[in-house]
């Protein structure tokens, strides 16, 4: 597609030719030789950034999959799209982008919905300042996920945190005392908390030094 054609999708303005016009700058940016990348990726997203909120679902969904695991992608995009109402366009880049840093995610986990939060919880490695929101925002399926994540680093204010909001939810417990990374102050304060079966259990099978 020429700039002739890209500047009559443009001045269009329908959401249909909107969409047509993200596809063909998505399509410029993919192929983009590594030593044009950087410039060609600021324009890229200079540009889509404009329009995203004039993208249908499915446009802003296919363009999230298309550049969520691209490292050169821009960041803001990255962010708009993370922080999509719509799942099926957040999810890619929440499960997959490399290129936006646990700090970046963290500033996304603090508004976006449980839905989100969730996808967020099982990602690959999660570092403290993530795991920080999620276990601050995140409903039971989210704690559940997030604790039994055992590649997700958890400080110890977040291990607090989520042993506080142990102590009617038996499966947070467990999931907890599954964690070899538990602090000794959050295990002291996990223990009054377990039914007796658990805490028998938990000595019997011996694997959790600290809770033992």
């Amino acid at each position: 597609m020429n700039a002739t054609q890209l500047a009559e999708l443009a001045r269009n303005g329908s959401a249909e030719s909107t969409g047509e016009l993200v596809s063909a700058l998505t399509d410029l940016f993919c192929r983009a030789p590594d030593d044009e990348r950087e410039r060609v990726s600021l324009v890229f997203g200079d540009i889509v950034l404009r329009v995203l909120d004039r993208l249908e679902c499915a446009a802003r969904s296919a363009l999230s999959q298309r550049i969520a695991d691209d490292d050169g992608a821009p960041k803001d995009l990255l962010k708009a799209l993370a922080a999509d109402e719509d799942l099926d366009v957040a999810a890619p880049v929440l499960e997959q982008c490399r290129n936006l840093s646990d700090q970046d995610f963290a500033e996304v986990a603090e508004t976006v919905p449980a839905s989100h939060l969730l996808v967020l919880s099982q990602r690959k490695v999660i570092k403290p300042v993530l795991s920080r929101v999620l276990a601050q925002r995140g409903e039971p399926q989210v704690l559940h996920a997030l604790t039994r994540n055992h590649s997700a680093i958890i400080g110890v204010d977040s291990f607090d945190l989520l042993v506080a909001r142990a102590r009617k939810d038996v499966e947070l417990q467990e999931a907890l005392s599954e964690r070899p990374d538990i602090p000794e102050s959050s295990a002291e304060r996990l223990v009054p908390f377990l039914s007796r079966e658990m805490a028998q259990r938990i000595k019997d099978l011996n694997v959790n030094e600290v809770l033992v």
